[in-house]
Order: structure tokens, then sequence, then C-alpha cells
């Protein structure tokens, strides 16, 4: 006894392939992703490396103390990233 599949149809989702526009569309836009991204890392790095420079009483007009410095610049570049 043999199975006939001929009348069978797969959901079409399976079988459902981006368009070249489409693929190309999604790499440029993960590119532009992977850019803003090193871009918001860097902004950070250099944040944290001028805080880092402030002297302690310079630190406490800002409300800061150094050991919260990492904490102060991750939450404001990397709240949106995560």
């Amino acid at each position: 006894m043999s199975l006939n599949t001929a009348h069978h149809h797969e959901p079409s989702f399976r079988h459902h392939r981006k368009s070249p526009l489409e693929s190309a569309s999604d790499f440029f836009a993960g590119i532009g992703d992977f850019f803003s991204r090193i871009t918001n890392a860097v902004q950070c790095s250099n944040e944290v490396s001028y805080l880092m420079s402030l002297s302690d009483n310079q630190l406490a007009r800002r409300d800061l103390k150094r050991e919260d410095i990492v904490d102060h610049v991750f939450k404001k570049y990397m709240q949106n990233q995560i």
C-alpha cells in the first residue's frame, strides 16, 4: 500500500522564501544595527574614561561616586540595547 501525497498541501509559511530585495534589506539593516551598537559602545567607553579622569570633588558635584561611574554610564547608554 502506497501513500498518495499528490493532494497533500503543506502550510504556505513553510515555502515562503524572502525575495532578494528583502534579504538585502535585512542584511543592510543588520550592518546598520552593528555600527549603531559599536558607536554606542565607544560613546559609553569615552564617557567612563572622562568621568574616571575627574577628581572626587568634581564627581561629587555631579552626584556621582567613583564606584558608581560604570553603572551610571551603563544605564545611560545601554538601557535601550538590551
